[in-house]
């Protein structure tokens, strides 16, 4: 009886070379396309996907602007440059999104611009992002429930590639711009660094020893919360460290002075990380608003 075993060769049993050679060429044909296709989709896609976001060309919308410049402290504290930087990115914000409603017939314009007006703020030192992975924006009036937690919920950032939010919480993150609690800016701080892990046009925007210096400098201090020795920080940044981190970053633009007090070395690591000093309200490391 012949047996077969590409990997045995004796002088009585006749090896036959082609089919071996087709074997292996089978076993190892997914582990030659995964080589070949990860730098092609790093190196040639990212050029390939960035083509497919809609480029905002014309005229500022007043139903856009309108809000941004009554309801953002952050926006009117930019120098002029900067300014129009933020409406340009807000607007190819918007037009890169899809908007549902939930519970009520429409987003309306001003809720764009709010839910954009977040998302720039925090971008607001990298290079434009839209934070791609998150194709859609689900829009309730209030807080809305979620039938799998089985709990009410505020604002929500899925990996799946959504978000959602309560439009009267968001509301009210900027109607008090002062006590470190902002929906918005909460929420897209979540969609940052699952954007900056997401492989797409966006991949890596925050520099892997930058990340890596901050879970290093944030992590003490999160026990120290949870020890109650940390006071700048609500009490909800102690959940975890995704957690940790959004509520870092609510307090890092809502009450900057107080963060750089307390925690001196954590402000500063955010500052590099987020590129953007919110005390004098500019970039640390100005960039090409391409």
């Amino acid at each position: 009886m012949l047996i077969f075993n590409p990997l045995v060769y004796t002088m009585q049993e006749e090896f036959d070379l082609s089919v071996g050679m087709v074997i292996l060429f089978i076993f190892f044909l997914p582990f030659i396309v995964v080589l070949i296709y990860i730098p092609f989709f790093y190196w040639n896609e990212r050029g390939i996907f960035r083509s497919k976001l809609k480029k905002f060309k014309g005229n500022f919308d007043l139903k856009i602007t309108t809000p941004i410049e009554k309801h953002f402290p952050f926006f009117n504290n930019l120098n002029s440059n900067y300014r129009h930087q933020f409406l340009e990115r807000v607007h190819f914000f918007i037009l890169n999104k899809n908007f549902v409603a939930r519970e009520m017939d429409e987003v309306t314009d001003e809720m764009k611009a709010f839910i954009a007006g977040s998302a720039v703020q925090i971008t607001f030192g990298f290079r434009p992002l839209v934070l791609a992975h998150f194709s859609t924006i689900y829009v309730h009036p209030d807080e809305y429930y979620n039938a799998f937690f089985k709990k009410s919920f505020k604002g929500e950032t899925n990996v799946a590639g959504f978000i959602q939010l309560s439009w009267s919480d968001l509301v009210k993150g900027y109607a008090i711009p002062d006590n470190a609690i902002n929906l918005g800016l909460h929420e897209m701080a979540h969609a940052l660094m699952v954007e900056n892990e997401a492989f797409n046009e966006e991949y890596h925007f925050i520099a892997k020893r930058t990340l890596d210096e901050w879970h290093s400098i944030s992590e003490p201090v999160f026990h120290k919360l949870n020890d109650g020795e940390v006071k700048v920080l609500r009490k909800y940044a102690g959940t975890n460290e995704h957690e940790f981190f959004a509520v870092c970053v609510e307090t890092f633009y809502e009450n900057p002075v107080e963060f750089k007090n307390e925690l001196p070395k954590l402000f500063n690591q955010l500052q590099k990380l987020l590129n953007f000093d919110p005390i004098n309200y500019k970039r640390i490391v100005e960039i090409n608003e391409v």
